[in-house]
């Protein structure tokens, strides 16, 4: 009997795991969820582990779980949201067009088409894009953990790398060079 319902236990969580994983990135209560998750760890470090005995080294280590785990939480909000964005753009000019003139034109329908066939190429630029300019402000401005007019003075020299490498992945030249 109990192996019977172990199985079972087994197979729902088997079957319900890509439901949970599809909720949790696709919807806006998941990313939401997802997003207290990731910002959750970075709370209790900076009052439980910080707080009661600050050093520079403790601040400096917070500092940079803090900015990694703000940063990823951002960017699932900011990535669902431009998806929304880029996902709801036909309708609203759709619906601006039928309300202004009472008819859509067969020229316009065929232009959404277009569009709506063209924008999940576009959506994967959006997000590194996204990812890149919130990287920039949380670690360059916000820690300060990165110079933008000096990599070489950087608080945390490995942001240093993490430029080149976007820079590289991107298929641009190097914005910095590497002694």
């Amino acid at each position: 009997m109990f192996q019977a319902h172990l199985l079972h236990l087994l197979y729902l969580s088997y079957t319900l795991h890509p439901r949970i994983i599809t909720l949790l990135f696709s919807s806006l209560i998941g990313s939401l969820f997802l997003t207290g998750i990731l910002i959750t760890p970075a709370l209790l470090i900076h009052f439980y582990w910080y707080k009661p005995n600050p050093t520079p080294d403790r601040l400096y280590i917070k500092q940079n779980i803090q900015a990694w785990l703000f940063w990823a939480a951002a960017n699932i909000l900011i990535s669902w949201q431009l998806a929304m964005i880029v996902d709801i753009i036909p309708v609203i000019v759709r619906f601006i067009i039928s309300v202004s003139w009472g008819h859509v034109s067969e020229r316009v329908k065929s232009q959404i088409e277009m569009y709506n066939s063209a924008k999940n190429t576009v959506k994967p630029v959006l997000y590194a894009a996204s990812g890149w300019v919130s990287w920039i402000i949380i670690f360059g401005h916000i820690f300060e953990l990165f110079d933008m007019d000096d990599v070489h003075e950087s608080r945390a020299s490995y942001t240093r790398r993490v430029r080149l490498n976007f820079s590289i992945v991107t298929y641009n030249p190097p914005l910095i060079r590497l002694p």
